[in-house]
């Protein structure tokens, strides 16, 4: 590739453990996990990738689990984990953090996606939200809390 391009590559190691995205909102010093959610094959393979291709076949190709089926102690360490990367990358309002764990089970992160979809059918932070609050709630939280943050005064019907 680099001969081919001619410019860098970046070669990351494969990392076989689950994948799980943590969705995280709120500005400081109010900043909350507000879930979790576990992304896994519908069949068994041995390299899963939750890329584009798989994504826009998520009903046939993908299964969420929420919450992860992981040990209670890997859920606290992706949790701080979220936290801490959400605060020192400078996250406002709503992100999604992703992590995948390596092969003895720590998670590793991956990336941060600090303007995460909000498709109410298939984005991902909507998917996992699904059982705490209504579709309504969430956008319309994310839109107090970002209205807070620059100091937008919002009208009495968006606050009920």
């Amino acid at each position: 590739l680099r001969a081919a391009y001619r410019c860098p590559v970046l070669v990351e190691e494969f990392l076989p453990g689950a994948e799980v995205t943590v969705a995280v909102r709120g500005n400081a010093p109010q900043v909350e996990v507000l879930g979790m959610m576990e992304i896994a094959p519908a069949v068994p393979v041995a390299a899963f990738l939750y890329s584009l291709h798989v994504k826009r076949d998520y009903q046939n190709r993908v299964r969420y689990h929420v919450p992860p089926r992981l040990a209670a102690a890997t859920l606290d360490t992706l949790r701080t984990y979220a936290l801490a990367a959400y605060r020192l990358l400078g996250c406002r309002d709503l992100a999604r953090l992703d992590f995948r764990l390596d092969a003895s089970g720590l998670p590793r992160f991956i990336e941060c996606n600090s303007l995460p979809g909000l498709n109410p059918h298939d984005s991902d932070v909507v998917i996992l939200s699904r059982n705490i609050l209504p579709y309504e709630q969430l956008v319309q939280g994310v839109l107090i809390d970002a209205a807070r943050r620059t100091g937008v005064c919002l009208g009495a019907s968006a606050l009920a």
